[in-house]
């Protein structure tokens, strides 16, 4: 990954606009996606790599290839084993607590300096970046977000995208079912295809429930509490994994979805829902009438600014998901 950073300013900055060309893709995003990228070999490659799990949107699209869409925030899960519990134990409330408190105090204290070592041990100048902690009141707050903001070369052109790579680094998901891949940046692709790195990285068809949950959950709520920006993305990374085959696939594992009610049950409980009795049949994937509008402008954002080689329609997400909400009704669960 070093390669790059080293050069010369200009050579950077041509590298960049050759591999944008040939991926028909910004020049901003070319770079922030080799910050992402470098960012991901660091915590994987640290003695602390064998303790995460790559999850989320980003996942998708760096270790499966699944997404036409530039992701650019880290989802991370720490293994809750550091702190004394499993995926498999049911804490009670004051235990979870303990839990958030001791995962928060950790990544400050122990993963942020040694993601700043890492990233200097790659060849990174110091000056090239800077990383910290979102501030929060809360003690417990989980996941904690490390903001890592990086010096720019190129001009970013759009409202949605910032020089700031987002670290959600958190102890309350599952690590598992996960497995080994093999992730690049897109300058490395040209510059040096056999730079990769093995990311341990949570299954497309688990992220397929996780993000079935979340709208359930989220669409649940009373209507003023519905926080909707930058969440239309959902709807697009959902049609991708029916698209792709484990959408079909996530249906067809029971266990997964038991596994995985039971564990937001027990760790991301939203009020007002009973997970006990919760079953496919019952998810509601779409916005109340009240919010659709809202929901189609932030999807508009993201067609815009994030998604690339002809995105879908809302329209066409709407029908797949109502297509998907159907396919929910036939599961036998």
């Amino acid at each position: 990954m070093k390669d790059w950073i080293q050069k010369r300013e200009t050579e950077r900055f041509d590298l960049l606009r050759l591999v944008a060309g040939e991926n028909n893709l910004p020049d901003f995003m070319i770079e922030k996606d080799w910050w992402v990228t470098s960012v991901l070999e660091a915590l994987f490659t640290s003695e602390l790599g064998k303790n995460l799990s790559f999850k989320g949107g980003t996942s998708l699209s760096k270790s499966w290839n699944l997404l036409n869409r530039f992701s650019e925030d880290i989802d991370i899960v720490i293994d809750k084993n550091l702190f004394g519990v499993t995926d498999n134990d049911e804490p009670g409330s004051g235990k979870r607590t303990k839990l958030r408190k001791e995962a928060r105090k950790y990544v400050i204290e122990k993963v942020k300096p040694l993601l700043q070592a890492q990233l200097l041990k790659q060849g990174i100048p110091e000056e090239q970046f800077v990383l910290q902690e979102e501030p929060s009141t809360e003690s417990d707050k989980d996941p904690t977000e490390l903001l890592l903001s990086y010096k720019p070369i190129t001009e970013i052109t759009n409202d949605y995208t910032k020089a700031v790579v987002k670290i959600e680094i958190g102890v309350r998901a599952m690590m598992e079912p996960a497995e080994g891949r093999r992730v690049s940046s897109l300058l490395a692709q040209r510059l040096n295809p056999n730079e990769v790195i093995a990311i341990n990285t949570v299954l497309p068809k688990r992220t397929f429930w996780e993000k079935a949950f979340l709208l359930h959950e989220l669409f649940q709520k009373p209507v003023e509490e519905m926080k909707l920006l930058r969440l239309s993305r959902h709807w697009y990374d959902l049609d991708c994994l029916m698209n792709a085959g484990f959408g079909k696939e996530a249906m067809e594992d029971k266990e997964l979805f038991t596994a995985i009610r039971n564990h937001r049950k027990i760790f991301t409980k939203v009020a007002g829902i009973d997970y006990d009795s919760l079953l496919p049949e019952g998810f509601n994937l779409s916005p109340p009438d009240a919010k659709k509008e809202e929901w189609s402008k932030d999807y508009e954002v993201m067609r815009q600014s994030y998604i690339f080689r002809s995105p879908p329609s809302l329209i066409e997400l709407e029908e797949s998901m109502t297509s998907v909400m159907e396919q929910f009704k036939t599961l036998k669960f």
